[in-house]
């Protein structure tokens, strides 16, 4: 069962998974950062599962509003026990109903994962490539 979080522990739990994540970009500070808006200005969403007491998923979702006042669900972190394939559609269900209640038109992400294999698997449940990003480090 998916639920919404806002208990420090959990969130401390949740910055171990972070650690097993591979070429994970965002940082520990910034995702607590995240996970702590929530409680102070409403910015993010933090969503847990748990199969027995042992966390089998956390998806991570910050509040963004565009330049027209539109806003967006962005998931800034996603973690799935691989034994769990199918909780992925659980956790786009459950946030696909919060953004229905809280009137948000749009949920995104970004990943530094293989493009075709990200493409195939979350185009699945209705997500469409709309735009790649280029970065070049300044040395």
């Amino acid at each position: 069962m998916i639920k919404q979080c806002q208990d420090n522990n959990v969130f401390l739990e949740i910055l171990d998974k972070l650690k097993e994540v591979k070429n994970c970009k965002i940082t520990s500070n910034t995702l607590y950062t995240y996970m702590i808006s929530e409680q102070i200005d409403k910015s993010a969403m933090t969503l847990v599962s748990y199969d027995k007491d042992i966390m089998n998923g956390c998806v991570v979702l910050k509040i963004i509003k565009d330049d027209f006042g539109e806003l967006s669900f962005f998931m800034t972190f996603i973690w799935i026990d691989a034994h769990f394939p199918n909780l992925m559609k659980e956790f786009l269900d459950f946030g696909n109903n919060k953004a229905k209640e809280l009137n948000i038109k749009k949920i995104m992400f970004a990943t530094g994962r293989k493009e075709n294999i990200i493409g195939r698997r979350m185009g699945k449940y209705g997500f469409k490539k709309i735009s790649i990003t280029y970065m070049k480090e300044v040395i």
